[in-house]
């Protein structure tokens, strides 16, 4: 049975805010949704959109934080020096200037740079990172694509677009260069942090070229933003947001604006899901993201009161998608979900960041309360979207997955019992092509345009390399046979 989460960590249509008039919080390429402020988002990648502003609210995935498993974050024994600015901030912007980059896709302008991703080798120096919105216009077109180093810009690298996640608003790039890497923060942000964005900001070259602004962090959500007073305008998208250290503590992003322009708080994608997505673009080729399968929400005082909790602790269950992680572990409509592992979740967003750290196939142990108050610790393991517990890569995905469904071939029994041959059959379906066309799980699609179909790369192929339409010659599990059309 298939499940279908709208955000990564969990399925929750109870935690995205309405955008309210005033401030408007406008993006180039896309809105995000913000839990902790009621206002709008002004992205500020690309610097000739200065002036867009997009209505619509788009929530932010919220399953890529960290790294996987339980561990605590390394922490500092002394944090006073993060509250204060460096001893000496002209050498210390132009040690963070080495490591940035301008980035020119399709006539815009935008930020990107170098930092030590966690784990990986020598030689991953040569990945840069940067926003999804920055090079969207470029991902089809690899020419359109510069990036340029070094302070007259004169250094142009050869460069290639590595991957992106359009979900969390990241990219990486690849560069022929050997560029200085900013190291990451190994501690969470914490408001009042003193810190600095740097960036190519309204596209000017020269005059603003590595352009810096200070401020402090005004307020924290460590699954989607560090919130900053440090001004950030066009251009900036994809610069870092870096602590007294010298260290990535976010990707600069978005702002609040009623014209396009600075207006007050910057927003920029914390550090600990930059790592996350850019482990798994570099490992896998996509981002791996582990599923509850349950639709939550806050406990208000309404749902306490309506269910007879003892309190507004954990986080309340709406519903357990049937196949998911939750019902394969016996997680029951109205439980309440307080601890995974040893850490308190009184929050959507404290659940997804816990979820977040980890991939399918991890196991994790739930302390939940169930609808009679008692207090039990599940056990389940995360599944992908598909409800499988492997990790797979970008190309054995597309190998498995065309048009919103999934695929499995035929077995012996399933042949012979069919009087069949060949074969390829519908194991999921999303919402797709081929569900509208009134197909459903456990079809069986024998031919394409009249070509017997053996195997699921044949089929995918197939789907996949034409544009027009196609017949597909079907089957039910009875053996009766029907025709479909499918327009590409």
């Amino acid at each position: 049975m298939t499940f279908e989460p709208p955000t990564s960590a969990e399925n929750n249509s109870s935690t995205k805010p309405s955008v309210k008039s005033g401030k408007k919080l406008t993006y180039p390429s896309l809105v995000l949704s913000v839990v902790a402020i009621l206002l709008s988002i002004v992205a500020i990648g690309c610097a000739e959109e200065l002036s867009e502003v997009i209505e619509t609210a788009t929530p932010v995935a919220t399953s890529d934080t960290t790294n996987s498993g339980d561990e605590e974050s390394e922490d500092y024994s002394d944090t006073a020096d993060l509250y204060v600015p460096p001893a000496n901030v002209e050498a210390f912007i132009d040690k963070v200037a080495e490591s940035l980059v301008l980035i020119e896709c399709a006539g815009s302008s935008g930020t990107g740079f170098a930092y030590e991703i966690s784990g990986l080798e020598e030689g991953y120096n040569t990945f840069i990172v940067t926003n999804h919105h920055v090079i969207k216009d470029c991902i089809d077109d690899a020419d359109a694509l510069t990036v340029s180093h070094g302070e007259d810009y004169k250094l142009t690298t050869n460069s290639s677009l590595f991957d992106h996640d359009e979900e969390n608003d990241l990219a990486l790039i690849q560069v022929e260069a050997d560029i200085a890497r900013i190291p990451e923060s190994k501690t969470f942000a914490s408001s009042g942090w003193w810190n600095m964005a740097i960036g190519n900001p309204i596209g000017d070259t020269e005059l603003l070229f590595n352009a810096t602004t200070f401020g402090h962090i005004v307020a924290v959500d460590r699954e989607r933003y560090n919130f900053t007073s440090a001004i950030i305008n066009p251009g900036n998208s994809g610069g870092p947001l870096v602590n007294s250290r010298g260290e990535l503590i976010g990707i600069n992003t978005a702002i609040a604006s009623q014209t396009g322009s600075y207006a007050g708080y910057s927003f920029a994608v914390p550090v600990n899901l930059v790592d996350k997505v850019m482990r798994d673009l570099i490992d896998f080729g996509i981002v791996q993201r582990g599923y509850l399968g349950v639709q939550i929400s806050d406990i208000s005082q309404e749902i306490k009161e309506k269910n007879k909790l003892p309190d507004l602790k954990g986080v309340f269950i709406a519903k357990v998608i049937e196949g998911g992680s939750a019902d394969k572990a016996g997680l029951k409509d109205n439980d309440v979900i307080l601890k995974i592992g040893s850490k308190e979740v009184n929050s959507v967003a404290a659940l997804q960041e816990e979820i977040g750290k980890r991939r399918p196939g991890d196991k994790v142990a739930l302390s939940v309360r169930q609808k009679d108050g008692d207090v039990v610790t599940k056990e389940l393991v995360l599944r992908n979207q598909d409800g499988e517990t492997q990790l797979l890569s970008k190309e054995e995905i597309s190998k498995n997955y065309a048009l919103g469904a999934t695929f499995v071939e035929l077995t012996d029994k399933e042949k012979k019992e069919l009087n069949l041959s060949y074969g390829v059959k519908i194991k999921t379906i999303n919402a797709g092509k081929l569900k509208s066309i009134g197909l459903s799980e456990g079809i069986i699609i024998t031919k394409i345009n009249n070509e017997p179909i053996e195997t699921v790369e044949e089929l995918t192929q197939k789907l996949s390399g034409v544009n027009r339409g196609v017949l597909l010659e079907i089957m039910d599990e009875t053996g009766k046979r029907d025709y479909r059309g499918l327009g590409l």
